[in-house]
This record gives C-alpha cells, sequence and structure tokens, in this order.
C-alpha cells in the first residue's frame, strides 16, 4: 500500500484561526482590501496556488491529472477554512 502525503506541508489552521481569527476563504486572499493581504503567509499561499495550478494543468495536457491530487487542492484552496473544511483535508 502506497502512503501520500498531501502537496502542503503544514496546514498551519490552527496559527491561522489564532492570529488572523476567521479563516480565509480563497477569495479572500485574493481580495486586496483585506487586511492581512500583503502578510507573508498569504503571499506564500497565493505562490503555492499558482505552483499546483500550473502542475494539474501540464498533467491535465499529458492526460495523467490525478484526481485526488485535484480534489485535495480544491478543497484546500477553494472551501471556506473552518473546523469541517479542516477535518476533511484528511
Amino acid at each position: 500500500m502506497e502512503t501520500k502525503l498531501p502537496p502542503v506541508k503544514e496546514i498551519k489552521y490552527f496559527w491561522e484561526r489564532y492570529v488572523f481569527g476567521e479563516l480565509n476563504s480563497f477569495f479572500r486572499l485574493y481580495t486586496t482590501h483585506y487586511k492581512n493581504y500583503n502578510h507573508k503567509h498569504f503571499q506564500s499561499i497565493r505562490a503555492l496556488f499558482v505552483k499546483r495550478t500550473k502542475y494539474h494543468f501540464k498533467k491535465l495536457l499529458k492526460l495523467k491529472l490525478k484526481l485526488g491530487e485535484f480534489f485535495w487542492d480544491y478543497k484546500y484552496f477553494l472551501c471556506g477554512h473552518d473546523d469541517n473544511w479542516y477535518l476533511h483535508l484528511f
């Protein structure tokens, strides 16, 4: 049996909640009037989103898209970050 690790090394769920309060969905990460838009954590999340999008697009063009990885990224980047979101990542 193959062990799979998520593409994100550290989710930082509890840290985000403590520092920023209500956790951000993908859309808040890209809203420039949001108070923490330029925080280095959110800059790294935006960069990771771009990297993972390019990865999935390349896999799709080669007809080798891995649906498990794609859906994990979908849940991570596009779903609201609440307790249910956190539990469904595992």
